[in-house]
């Protein structure tokens, strides 16, 4: 019973935190405390040189909640991303970058982003008929 209240708990909590969202074109959908230009920076990281950034994400039918994030070269990424309705993926292949996110669930990614440029990060799951619409803009100063 207190597993079902949580999860309903935490169920809510996305819904309502994507609900919030305003959605115009293609302008930057930024959850409530994350900023997409630098995202969350934690602290530097002595193996890379860079900061660890921390992105929370939201991936819905059809597009990722912030849909476009920016990093520097050399930042170690950690991007936290929820699916709120079916299973979603991730796809960043410039970064070795191919996860699956579980309807409901939320799975964490982590790369370094060891080369400057705009990338394009895509779901890599079959998820409905926007999925080729689905995708996002990397952007590594």
């Amino acid at each position: 019973m207190k597993k079902i209240l949580l999860a309903l708990l935490l169920v809510s909590v996305v819904l309502v935190a994507a609900c919030s969202q305003t959605k115009s074109g293609t302008t930057d959908k930024t959850p409530t405390g994350t900023d997409t230009t630098t995202g969350s920076s934690t602290n530097d990281n002595p193996a890379t040189g860079g900061a660890v950034k921390k992105f929370t994400m939201t991936a819905k039918q059809w597009e990722f909640i912030p849909n476009t994030i920016t990093v520097n070269e050399g930042d170690e990424v950690e991007l936290t991303i929820t699916s709120t309705d079916v299973t979603h993926g991730i796809g960043i292949p410039a970064f070795g970058v191919s996860e699956t996110i579980q309807a409901g669930k939320t799975t964490i990614v982590k790369f370094t982003a060891s080369k400057k440029g705009t990338f394009t990060f895509f779901c890599n799951v079959q998820c409905g008929t926007g999925h080729k619409d689905m995708k996002g803009t990397l952007i590594v100063q």
